[in-house]
């Protein structure tokens, strides 16, 4: 990685033309070839490219220095008046960012070693994670005593988040008449899960249960006024 703090113009040819007058900057040059240009405050880049296969940085005798990144279509020139720091520094090597404790790992933890079971109560079973439904996948799909339950998984669960589950039993409930209508007893796409056979009947009119490490306020009481079920579980619980 080469690094350069200086005082420079800017002009950028590509995706479109843009200009960035006499001021000082930071300049990153990563190894993999792409190139950011960066002033004190903020994130974004004032401009870069993601890419460039040609560069070329000439020094004048009036002690201007001419950098100019080049990929395809795109050109990136740099007249450089002044440079106050420069450093080269060694690749590092990094691992790639690990995320904890994502709604991911939650649904994990409630599919695993009988927590559903303990966050829910008694009687319920895991059948399957991402059960498409018809109308988008559930998180969790289980079963308490033969009628299937519904679970979405949230880290922080607002109001709006009922709904979906509201969209999943209406989906779930037109499966069941048509299933009906040829005389099934059973969802195809429910038989013989994880050792559990759901009916048509258990599947008709699902439990709802929405599973949140925090919730808004209000989306509680939003849960009990629609009756669908909420828990809440502790950080600490899961991870």
């Amino acid at each position: 990685m080469h690094i350069l703090q200086v005082d420079c113009e800017v002009h950028y040819l590509g995706r479109g033309e843009t200009w960035l007058p006499r001021g000082v900057r930071l300049l990153m040059i990563k190894s993999d070839g792409s190139v950011s240009i960066h002033r004190d405050q903020g994130m974004q880049p004032l401009n870069y490219m993601s890419k460039t296969s040609d560069m070329h940085d000439t020094v004048y005798d009036d002690g201007t220095r001419h950098m100019v990144f080049a990929h395809g279509g795109e050109s990136l020139d740099v007249t450089v008046h002044e440079v106050i720091f420069e450093q080269h520094l060694d690749g590092f090597g990094e691992a790639g960012l690990e995320r904890h404790g994502t709604e991911a790992q939650l649904q994990e933890w409630l599919a695993t070693n009988g927590n559903l079971e303990r966050v829910m109560g008694d009687g319920t079973r895991f059948v399957c994670r991402e059960y498409e439904t018809g109308k988008g996948p559930v998180d969790i799909l289980g079963d308490l005593d033969g009628r299937v339950t519904l679970v979405e998984v949230k880290r922080y669960a607002k109001r709006s988040d009922t709904f979906q589950l509201l969209r999943y039993r209406e989906a779930l409930r037109e499966r069941c008449e048509d299933a009906r209508a040829f005389g099934e007893t059973r969802l195809a796409s429910l038989a013989r899960r994880n050792d559990v056979t759901l009916t048509v009947e258990g599947a008709a009119d699902p439990v709802l249960v929405l599973v949140a490490e925090r919730f808004a306020a209000g989306a509680c009481e939003e849960c009990e006024r629609l009756g669908i079920g909420w828990r809440r579980v502790r950080r600490s619980d899961w991870r």
